[in-house]
């Protein structure tokens, strides 16, 4: 079951994430570097790793799903809810994108708290179990 939710989520993660990147690019809101490092090493990739991960090493899968949805959802808060930017929801740039910027700002909030908890879950489920080797 918690597998299924791994993998639901990092679905949707990345479908919301093509759209705020959508937005991004709208409003022409540009990253700083060590934002889009922090964005394509951590944010977009971890996520699809994790879930490859999973199947076989189910432990290192289920803690870089947790890590990585939780420096998302960190990071996502700070900049789209905390810190007075470009970014931030109640700040933006004018233009068309605005309102999916904002929806989707929001959606990524929820769905990396979503993917944090599928994480912790899935650790909690294996609990101290040894992995079984295949045969």
């Amino acid at each position: 079951m918690t597998r299924h939710a791994a993998i639901a989520v990092v679905l949707v993660n990345a479908i919301v994430l093509l759209a705020h990147d959508a937005a991004h690019r709208g409003l022409g809101i540009l990253l700083s570097s060590w934002q889009e490092v922090f964005v394509y090493t951590v944010i977009v990739p971890s996520p699809i790793l994790a879930l490859l991960l999973i199947r076989r090493h189910a432990r290192t899968g289920y803690a870089l799903l947790l890590l990585s949805m939780l420096g998302s959802f960190l990071f996502g808060v700070y900049f789209h809810f905390v810190a007075i930017s470009p970014d931030h929801v109640s700040h933006l740039p004018p233009g068309d994108s605005q309102q999916v910027f904002r929806a989707t700002a929001v959606l990524m909030a929820v769905v990396q708290a979503g993917g944090a908890l599928v994480g912790a879950l899935g650790l909690a489920g294996l609990g101290s179990r040894r992995p079984v080797s295949p045969r």
